[in-house]
This record gives structure tokens, sequence and C-alpha cells, in this order.
């Protein structure tokens, strides 16, 4: 039986999932014996110090899994130990020195920013997309990072990186031309993100959308709103380390190259939900107008229908479409009342009702702001109903009406 020593902090999402999947890979018929070491090896001198690592050595463990970003002394002796290791995560730029039996597994960091981007991308128009890296130097976050500026640069964006060293969330974030999608590094510093805007009264997601890493539901589901998050395969990573530490163990034959294990997906959350793209957006509210504008509906009744907030589809419609949401539902029923104009000879009262006018004075003067003339005026420049009247008539045989329509004279007085 293989003795094993996982190094895995348990301290967040990721790394638990990482040992869910090392034992799903001994659960299948590896039978280890394994000892969890909690703290990863050289962040403390109470985990896997160099110390421990030589009474390892002397113990015979046969293979250790573990991972870190940074150089320590413990690091360096634990890869010239000659005990099998593989690693979910190694300082940059590190590569293990020649026939040690070691292999190197990372998150495909730049898929993981990739793939925000593309997400965030498709959820709207926005004005500003930016990226909150973690609070400390990383490889990974700075990878992260990089993805997401790589992968909006493809379609001409430029993106902005929150630096702490130079100015303050609060003023970071207030400054954003609005609306903003805003990545983080991770679902701990997407809960900073939203509460800086909760703050500053600004309302997530109609003016900052909000992305977050790890999908790691402590995070994700303990604010309001919960937040949306890529989801990398941190179970997948766990279940190939234990495969590939198999395997070191057998052959003793190192990994030419490291290994990248691609996210699953985005897990979508209330953070970023209620954004629609903006073209769909635009096209579902505009024909819900035109068919239902003498409805009397509102603003508020046309961002019901299309699922988003009253200050969301204001804003889209400016900044899309170049008019306001009032403007298109109040063009909308003129068209209406210029058809029955043209095409009936109903009263105006009547028209205004039908079109969803409060009244036939507010009918008049909307036509006057709009066209110069009074509906009854533009009536008589567009007597298109007299024309379909004629034709009815002729149809019928019996005598045109005559436009304005004739009072009927008085019956002759007849003499005694």
């Amino acid at each position: 039986m293989k003795r094993v020593i996982v190094s895995l902090t348990s301290d967040s999402n990721a790394m638990r999932e990482c040992i869910i999947g090392v034992f799903n890979y001994v659960n299948a018929g590896h039978p280890w014996k394994i000892q969890i070491v909690p703290d990863p090896l050289g962040y403390t001198n109470d985990g896997m110090n160099p110390k421990t690592i030589d009474e390892a050595v002397k113990c015979g463990v046969d293979g250790i899994i573990t991972g870190l970003d940074v150089y320590t002394t413990g690091f360096r002796r634990l890869v010239t130990s000659g005990i099998p290791l593989v690693l979910n995560s190694a300082p940059p730029d590190w590569t293990p020195p020649k026939g040690a039996p070691i292999t190197v597994l990372h998150n495909d960091d730049l898929a993981v920013g990739r793939m925000g981007a593309k997400y965030l991308r498709s959820k709207g128009s926005f004005r500003t997309f930016a990226f909150v890296p973690l609070g400390r130097k990383c490889s990974w976050s700075t990878l992260r990072n990089r993805g997401f500026r790589i992968e909006l640069a493809k379609c001409g964006i430029m993106s902005q990186t929150f630096r702490r060293n130079r100015i303050t969330m609060d003023e970071w974030i207030v400054s954003l031309p609005k609306p903003a999608a805003v990545m983080t590094a991770t679902d701990c510093e997407a809960i900073n993100v939203i509460e800086t805007c909760r703050n500053n009264k600004i309302r997530v997601p109609d003016q900052v959308a909000v992305l977050g890493v790890d999908n790691d539901m402590l995070y994700c589901c303990a604010t309001r709103p919960q937040i949306s998050s890529i989801h990398p395969n941190h179970i997948e990573m766990g279940r190939r380390a234990a495969a590939e530490l198999d395997r070191l163990m057998q052959q003793r034959v190192p990994s030419h190259k490291e290994i990248f294990i691609p996210p699953i997906g985005q897990i979508e959350r209330e953070s970023t939900r209620t954004i629609p793209p903006s073209g769909h957006l635009i096209k579902e509210a505009l024909s819900y107008i035109h068919s239902h504008c003498q409805d009397g509906i509102t603003v508020k009744s046309v961002a019901r229908h299309v699922g988003t907030s009253e200050a969301l589809l204001r804003l889209r419609f400016r900044t899309t479409h170049g008019k306001s949401v009032r403007d298109v539902i109040l063009e909308s029923k003129l068209e209406a009342a210029k058809s029955l104009l043209k095409k009936t000879d109903k009263p105006i009262t009547r028209i205004a009702e039908e079109c969803g006018f409060s009244s036939a004075c507010r009918l008049s003067h909307f036509f006057i702001e709009r066209t110069g003339r009074s509906p009854r005026e533009w009536r008589t420049l567009h007597p298109d109903h007299l024309v379909a009247s004629s034709r009815n008539v002729a149809l019928s045989g019996e005598p045109p009406a005559r436009y304005p329509p004739e009072r009927p004279s008085a019956p002759p007085v007849q003499k005694e």
C-alpha cells in the first residue's frame, strides 16, 4: 500500500474540491494510506518544513501532492527530495530539476480569464470592462487578468485593472463609467466589489455587473445579489493529480509538459443574470411597445415585460436606440392615431381613447408638438378614409358620402 501525503489547504473551496478529486481517484480502486497535512508546504513552519521532509524520506513516504506558488525553504527542499511529487501550482517561471519525478498541474487560468470576458460581453453593451486582482501578488491571479484583457483586446476593447496602491476601492468603483462589467480573481474579491457598490448606492447588476471565480458557495450565496462565478474544474485537478502521482510512483518518469485543467463554465446568478444582451433587450422592448402601445403601457410595464429594471431599460434605449423609452411609446401611439385618422372617420375623442391617450386634448397637444398640425387638420390633408369609403360605396351602389358630412336639411314645410 502506497503511503501518500496530501498537503493542501482546507480553507478554500478550490483546495477542498481538489482533495475530493484525490479521494475520488483513491476510492475507485487505488488503495493508498493517506496522511492529510492541512497547511500547504512552506506557508508556515507548522507544516512540512525541511526537517519534516527529511523525516518523510526516512519513513519511506511514496508520494506527495501539494501546491505552492511562491519560493520557500521547504519548497526547495521538497523538489530535491527525490520523493515522487505532484504540484497543483508552482512559482512562476519555475521548472523541475532535470529527471526529478515531478509533475506540475495548473488551472488553465488564461482560459478562466478569457471565459469571463466572453461571458460578460454576451450580457450587454458595457461602457467599461475591468478586473480586480488578488490583494497579494499571485501568478494565477495575474494570468486570469491577462486572459481577460487578451480576449477583450481581440474585440478592440481595453480593460481596466484595479490598483490598490493607487486608489481606494470606493473611489475606483465610483469612477468607472457605467454600465460596467467587473471580473474578479476570486469570489471573495467579488463580495468586496458588491459591498463597495452597496455602500455607494451603485446598483448591481444594473450599473455594475460582477463576476467572480471559483464558484465557492460560501461566498456566492452569502451576499445579495448572489454572485455569478467562473467554475474551474478543481475536482478534476485533484483526480488528475492523484493519477499522475500513481504513475510517478510506479514509473518514476517525470512529465515533460505542464498539465492545464480547463474550467467547467460559468455559473450564472443574480450579479449578472438580469442583464440581457442589449440588442435582444431593445428588440424585445420595441416589439412589445409596438404591439401594446394602445393599451396604456408605461416604462415600468415595458421593463417588467423584458425582465430588467427601469433604469437599465432607459440606459439601453439612450445608448443603443438613441431615444428614450417614453418617446418611443408616444411615437407608437402617434402612429396608431395617424392610421385611424387616415383610414377611418372615427371622432377624435374615440381615436384618443383607442390609442391610449388620456384625452382628446392630450392627443391634440402631442400631434401639434410632433407634426405642427392638429389631428383634424392632419386628417384633412391625409383623407385616405374618403378613398376607402368611395371604394366601398362603388361596390355597394350607394352614393358616396361627402366629407365633412352634410347636415341633413330641414324637411320642407307643407303648405296647407
